[in-house]
């Protein structure tokens, strides 16, 4: 099943044309809405509206992610790119303790209002789901995401895992 993910936030005129376009699909799917607290209606319109594809709601006490670089995706983008790169996002660790927990330290990040990368692009032993790009060839090449893991503070430490198997190196690029 293929899952199409849409972080809202407001806009429920907006969120509501988007599901209009999403009847037409020709592959089954289903919908994953995140709500990053929308004072609009939108929570309400999701509780009541049936709609014609399976749709999981989740809604965020506040409007967790707002991009301010304008070439994020592009820094991402470039990123895999570069040779030997398979995955890469804006937050991840550099060390992991053995039982997979982050190392604090070597926590590193493009998040606003916090320090600097030391580069435009820093290798890391995790990228976390915060926001991360992979190709589509290399996520097929190691099994797609595991969907034996649940969601939790957007930790994708089994994918990093897979692509760094596969050969591939993971890591976090200069992006706010």
């Amino acid at each position: 099943m293929i899952s199409v993910v849409v972080p809202v936030y407001n806009q429920l005129a907006l969120t509501r044309a988007c599901l209009d376009s999403l009847r037409g699909t020709s592959e089954p799917f289903e919908l994953c809405v995140v709500d990053n607290a929308s004072t609009d209606g939108t929570e309400a319109f999701f509780r009541v509206t049936a709609l014609p594809f399976p749709c999981r709601y989740q809604r965020n006490s506040d409007n967790d992610t707002e991009m301010r670089e304008v070439r994020w995706l592009a820094r991402l983008r470039e990123a895999l790119d570069e040779p030997g790169v398979g995955l890469a996002g804006l937050y991840g660790v550099r060390r992991l303790r053995r039982d997979g927990r982050y190392v604090g330290r070597t926590i590193v990040h493009a998040l606003a209002g916090a320090g600097k990368l030391p580069g435009r692009m820093v290798e890391v032993a995790a990228v976390d789901g915060v926001c991360l790009a992979v190709r589509r060839a290399v996520l097929d090449a190691v099994g797609g995401f595991d969907e034996g893991y649940g969601f939790f503070h957007g930790y994708d430490r089994e994918l990093s895992f897979a692509v760094r198997e596969a050969g591939h190196r993971c890591v976090v690029v200069e992006a706010p």
